[in-house]
Formats: structure tokens, sequence, C-alpha cells
């Protein structure tokens, strides 16, 4: 494989959004779970690139070939908010629609909410998906992927994920995402309006949107 195993980290059109990272500027930042497994996989060594389809209104079939052209290792579909476990009967219209059609060969895998609470009944459900992540981004993932092959990925040690045709999966890993901040850097700074004579650029990421009280960073560029 060339140089870091790259992720493409796909936040599903329609699914419920958690706490976001919240901009009155940039309404499409990711839901801050995913952006948290971004800067997981960043620091852990992995090439990353964000989608946010509803955000950025990116049609399915765009996404299915942004995974192609950009030759992604391995594509996670990020999907569901905080309400899916509590739903006994999510709705995952959206995924099927993205997932319809996917030709290309890489593997993909459902993480976020949806996989936390229905691992095995997603994998049922969806023929075309390599595996379910029930859990946190780890080490074991990123290394899974940087030496991923042909014949597909070793995940038997990779913690919360399970396999298709695979044994009873790793407990997952305990989520330790209030000890690390996001991936600021892949926020598209250039896109707010320069503050001050300087031409710096100052941007406020919130808890929520409209909380300044919960600010957890504020980034100049």
């Amino acid at each position: 494989m060339r140089g870091h195993p790259r992720i493409l980290l796909v936040v599903v059109r329609g699914a419920e959004r958690p706490a976001g990272l919240a901009s009155s500027e940039l309404p499409s930042l990711p839901p801050r779970d995913a952006a948290a497994a971004a800067a997981r996989m960043l620091t852990l060594g992995a090439e990353v690139r964000v989608i946010e389809q509803e955000g950025e209104r990116i049609a399915d079939r765009v996404v299915r070939r942004e995974a192609r052209l950009w030759r992604a290792d391995l594509v996670l579909l990020y999907v569901g908010g905080s309400r899916v476990a509590r739903n006994p009967v999510p709705d995952t219209s959206r995924l099927a629609g993205l997932l319809k059609g996917w030709e290309d060969a890489r593997p993909i895998a459902v993480c976020g909410p949806l996989g936390e609470a229905y691992p095995e009944e997603v994998l049922a459900g969806f023929p075309r998906l390599d595996g379910v992540l029930a859990g946190v981004v780890t080490q074991e993932l990123v290394d899974a992927v940087a030496r991923s092959s042909a014949s597909g990925l070793d995940v038997d040690d990779v913690p919360g994920f399970h396999r298709r045709g695979g044994g009873t999966a790793l407990p997952a890993a305990p989520d330790h995402e209030h000890e690390l901040m996001p991936a600021w850097h892949l926020l598209p700074l250039e896109a707010y309006r320069p503050v001050g004579a300087d031409g710096r650029r100052l941007v406020g990421v919130l808890d929520g949107a409209n909380e300044p009280a919960r600010t957890l960073a504020v980034v100049t560029h």
C-alpha cells in the first residue's frame, strides 16, 4: 500500500445530527462524533477526507464517484444520531440509497450510532457492507487498513468491529472523545471572512449552535 492508509468518512445524508461543530457561518460542519473520529484517524496515522453529505448537498452518485477517484482504502459511513438507540425501527433508507449501485470494490463499513445500536442487524440488511464498527476508531483499525490487500481487511483484532462472516467481535474500546479535540485543520477556514487588517480569520467552534458558554475552541488562521 502507498504511504498512509486513506479513509473516507461519509456523514450519510438524512442522518439525525447530534450536537455538531456548530457555526452560524458554516452549517455544513460535521457532527462532533464524526469530527472526533476523523481527528482520531489523523492522529493514528491515516489520511482522512470527510464528506458531510447533507450540509454540502452532495448526491449519492457523487459520494460513490469521490470514493473511487480519491482511491480510499476504507469507506466509513457515519449513520444516525443520538436518538437512534431509542428507536426500535431506525430509518435506514438513506443508507440503502447510498449503497444502491455502489460498484467500487473498496471495503465499506458503517460507524456511528446506528452501528453501535444495531451492528448485526445492519450487516444482515446490507450485503454490500464489509463490516460495522460498533465503537470508536482505534489504532488497530488504522493498522488493519494499512495492511489491507486485495483479499480484504484483516480486522480480527479490531475492537468493536463486526465483520461479515466473522466470529464474535472484540469488545469496543472505551470512548475517550472528551480527551481529544476535533480535527480543526479539516475545517475550511479559508471560507471565513478575514478579521482585522492583518487578514487573520477567527473561528469559534461550539458544542451547540449559538451557545458561546460552551465553546470548545477558538481557532485563529
